[in-house]
């Protein structure tokens, strides 16, 4: 009696649902899929996965599969090449695979079963840092770092209120911590980042803070992403220094270590504003004592003129600037009353290049455009 191929071949399940982690090298066994035929004359069978087809009927094209099939063992494997297994790309795979038998044509027959296979995560994305938030991708359309603005002697400033984190790896409960830290700190201890005091109630909690109030602030977990974002948002930059040294640019720079590894550093420039500190003038006391006025000297009437500042005793400084542009000396009589005619005041400006004027009891003293040599000048005197 001869066998007539009346069967077709089938797999031992419809569908199949798979599992491997992501980034498995070539080799790796993915699954075992397993097919019979009652018709015990056509073997072997021969399995192959199906040309894949557009996705849910989509114009999409599928990705490219990764995976090869063995096709008498049914040994489902990691494929090499260029291809690889990334979950952040694709997460998911979906395909059919065939059964033939060996029967002759046309009387061979072939069976169909669905393949599912699920990347499963591993850690292998680090956190990315997002100072302006996830509004602008973190970064303004010039491609420049999220900036803040600090004046000279002023307020702290916050670095990062918006400042979000993001990591595409799955299923992280708990982050090793975070760091913010001044790229350059040219005025050393006067520059700081901190936590203000009022907002540490706002910590969340199970977070360690180190070096607060100091050019790097370290966040130690373990603690939920959440957490961390939350303490980033808090942190301020001051500076204390009356001059800050230049650049007129600080960076501070984030970043958040998943457990792994901490990701890249994101930068936040911190702009230093000046001030214009005006000049400042002192002067030594003089013969007479200390009355409540800087220094006091005596005129005889009908006498020589006498110097009104001692250049042993007195000092004109600016910490802004070395080129300074005017300086008055005004005369006042007593009890802020008005003075004689007959009262000057006047200054040698020879060899200085400044021009000087009185006029209505003021002596105004005014530089060139390219500056005076304020040094030469030996005092205001009266005559």
């Amino acid at each position: 009696m001869l066998d007539v191929n009346e069967f077709a071949p089938a797999f031992s399940a419809e569908s199949y649902a798979l599992s491997v982690a992501e980034n498995s090298v070539a080799g790796t066994v993915v699954g075992q899929l397993a097919a019979s035929d009652r018709d015990g004359s056509d073997l072997p069978l021969l399995m192959t996965i199906m040309p894949q087809t557009q996705n849910n009927g989509s114009s999409s094209k599928p990705p490219p599969l990764p995976f090869d099939l063995d096709p008498l063992t049914g040994a489902l494997t990691v494929r090499g090449g260029s291809v690889s297994l990334d979950r952040e790309a694709v997460g998911e795979y979906r395909f059919a695979v065939e059964v033939t038998d060996s029967g002759a044509v046309p009387q061979q027959r072939v069976g169909h079963a669905s393949v599912v296979v699920t990347l499963v995560d591993a850690n292998d994305v680090r956190p990315v840092v997002l100072p302006a938030g996830a509004a602008v991708a973190g970064e303004p359309p010039t491609g420049l770092p999220h900036r803040v603005t600090f004046v000279e002697e002023g307020a702290p400033v916050q670095l990062a209120g918006n400042l979000t984190v993001v990591d595409p790896d799955l299923d992280k409960t708990a982050f090793a911590g975070a760091t913010a830290r001044l790229a350059s700190n040219p005025d050393g201890a006067a520059e700081r980042l901190f936590i203000a005091a009022a907002d540490l109630i706002d910590l969340p909690p199970g977070l360690l803070l180190l070096g607060n109030a100091s050019a790097t602030v370290t966040l130690r977990g373990p603690a939920p992403l959440s957490a961390l974002v939350a303490a980033l948002r808090l942190l301020r930059y001051v500076s204390t220094a009356d001059e800050p040294s230049p650049p007129a640019l600080r960076t501070v720079l984030f970043s958040v270590d998943d457990g792994v590894g901490a990701g890249a550093e994101a930068p936040v420039a911190v702009d230093i504003q000046p001030v214009n500190d005006a000049p400042l003038l002192l002067i030594g006391e003089g013969s007479g004592g200390d009355l409540g006025l800087n220094r006091r000297i005596t005129y005889t009437e009908g006498g020589p003129p006498v110097l009104l500042l001692d250049p042993a005793a007195h000092s004109l400084t600016d910490d802004d600037s070395p080129r300074l542009l005017t300086a008055t000396a005004s005369l006042v009589g007593a009890g802020g009353g008005g003075v004689s005619p007959d009262d000057v005041l006047a200054v040698d400006v020879a060899a200085s290049g400044i021009v000087a004027t009185f006029a209505a009891g003021t002596l105004r003293m005014v530089a060139p455009p390219g500056g005076g040599r304020w040094r030469r000048l030996p005092g205001c005197w009266p005559r």
